[in-house]
């Protein structure tokens, strides 16, 4: 690769990148629906290849497995969003009991730490922190939204279902679209890729979040903290936003803990145990299971998670990591690109580099240096 090829696709790539970047903020009313369609989509497929697959002696026909994954994935976002909503009324209803005790709490702590200075604490509060929360606001805007995301639900379901309809034709339109030349197999190779490293990352996420959240509840249970199914939930899904949100998912019942126990033993308690808990799961178990499956760098994990949740919000925190992964692995494909996706890889290594004539001249010119 030529300097001027060099600097070329470099610009290019940046360039439609600010580009596809604009494209993706202007667009977002019709394209969050759709993602969201493929990500339902993505899970119900994979779901159903888990109950089709042959366990011992008995395998769950295929005409069956789909179906049931449609069930399933419906019945625990039912039973998800009941949850969510029956909370959140519960958590309005307890907020004067909780606004109590957090004037007690900093009332203490001032006449602990400030006991010649005048300051009241309701009147503190009252002016710097309760003025600021309007519960009604947050009501109509939390209302606001689910019926927003109500009013897509239909829309979603229906891409849904064109996308379950299509699944199998697939295959078939790429066969046809390249006439099984190097353009379908390199294709083939990228889809295999996608799915292989999307289906591992997943399935340890869940299953680590899962735990994450089962421990959670367990603890929150056994100290009485209020709503501990909810916070168990809110754990589960939020660990799925890399770094902030096991921070957030640690950090909410923990601020419940201390105006419910007014910062007792049980305060200290559920925050250690907590944190605890990710660090086991999220930050040692995790990562040793995950391996470089997916060999993003963690810093580009970050800028992506900045970067996708500027555009989307909440679902492109989410979705920051698989959007890198597919991101990285497309441009692992091309000898333009793929200097681009060993600089956000993880280790600085990835498949097929050793192939690339640029990557071999690299190397040579290396091993020059060190004799």
């Amino acid at each position: 690769m030529t300097s001027s090829n060099f600097f070329a696709n470099t610009f290019y790539f940046f360039g439609s990148f600010v580009f596809i970047g604009y494209l993706l903020h202007i667009g977002k009313p019709f394209l969050q629906p759709f993602i969201i369609a493929v990500v339902f989509w993505y899970l119900i497929i994979s779901f159903a290849k888990v109950l089709n697959h042959k366990f011992k002696k008995f395998q769950l026909p295929a005409p069956l497995s789909l179906p049931l994954a449609v069930i399933i994935c419906g019945a625990f976002l039912a039973i998800t969003s009941s949850i969510i909503g029956s909370n959140i009324e519960q958590i309005n209803g307890k907020f004067p009991e909780y606004k109590r005790n957090l004037t007690a709490i900093t009332q203490n702590t001032l006449d602990k730490y400030t006991p010649n200075s005048e300051l009241d604490a309701r009147t503190f509060l009252n002016t710097n922190v309760y003025n600021k929360i309007d519960l009604s606001g947050l009501a109509g805007d939390a209302a606001r939204t689910a019926g927003g995301f109500a009013g897509k639900t239909i829309l979603i379901l229906i891409y849904v279902l064109f996308l379950l309809i299509e699944y199998k034709k697939i295959p078939q339109k790429l066969e046809r679209i390249t006439a099984k030349g190097k353009n379908y197999r390199r294709t083939v190779d990228i889809l295999k890729d996608i799915s292989q490293d999307l289906n591992s990352y997943f399935k340890i996420k869940t299953a680590a979040s899962l735990i994450t959240g089962i421990l959670s509840y367990v603890v929150l249970l056994g100290f009485g903290v209020d709503f501990a199914a909810f916070w168990a939930l809110l754990i589960f899904l939020l660990n799925f936003i890399p770094t902030v949100g096991s921070i957030l998912a640690t950090a909410f019942p923990v601020l419940v803990a201390l105006v419910q126990f007014q910062g007792g033993y049980q305060f200290f308690a559920i925050g250690g145990t907590l944190i605890f808990i990710q660090i086991i799961i999220g930050s040692i178990l995790e990562p040793r299971f995950q391996g470089n499956t997916l060999n993003i760098s963690p810093l580009v994990i970050i800028l992506s998670l900045a970067f996708w949740a500027t555009i989307w919000g909440v679902l492109g925190a989410l979705l920051c990591i698989p959007i890198m992964a597919i991101l990285n692995i497309v441009l692992s494909k091309f000898e333009s690109t793929q200097w681009i996706s060993l600089l956000i890889s993880a280790d600085g290594e990835g498949k097929g580099y050793q192939n690339f004539k640029w990557h071999k001249h690299i190397k040579s010119q290396v091993n020059k240096l060190r004799r």
